[in-house]
């Protein structure tokens, strides 16, 4: 089966509100597929100086994490920083790399005003298919 319902499973999500300048951390481990797509939504942002800088990190081991090579990312982390012109956005970032385990910190800055936000990891390009579970629990 080549259609997209039956080659993706949402491997970890996380939602919430944005504040204080708090890091937002969501990984995933990819074992059994060969890539995997990250997104981050947002929903309405609270602060007119709302920043965002985005990385994406791979490991082996699910310890030691590095930056991916952009080599490995589909598109790039740009725009490296979001801001609050980016208001209910979808952003998506694509790995095709070797390593086992994904991570993806979201680091926001200048923003006291809580601000929605969801974050997905989503397998891609199962070593076998079709995945056919239509209500996953996120690991």
């Amino acid at each position: 089966m080549y259609d997209l319902h039956n080659n993706i499973k949402v491997l970890n999500t996380k939602a919430g509100t944005l504040s204080n300048d708090t890091a937002l951390v969501i990984t995933a481990d990819l074992k059994g597929y060969l890539s995997a797509e990250l997104l981050i939504i947002t929903g309405a942002l609270g602060d007119a100086n709302m920043t965002f800088a985005l990385l994406v990190e791979d490991s082996a081991d699910n310890t030691t994490f590095a930056a991916v090579v952009d080599d490995y990312l589909l598109g790039v982390e740009a725009p490296e920083t979001l801001d609050f012109a980016d208001d209910n956005k979808a952003i998506k970032i694509g790995y095709a790399g070797p390593k086992r385990y994904l991570k993806l910190t979201v680091t926001p800055a200048g923003n006291t005003d809580p601000s929605p936000y969801a974050l997905v990891a989503r397998g891609r390009n199962p070593r076998v298919a079709p995945i056919t579970t239509q209500v996953e629990a996120a690991s």
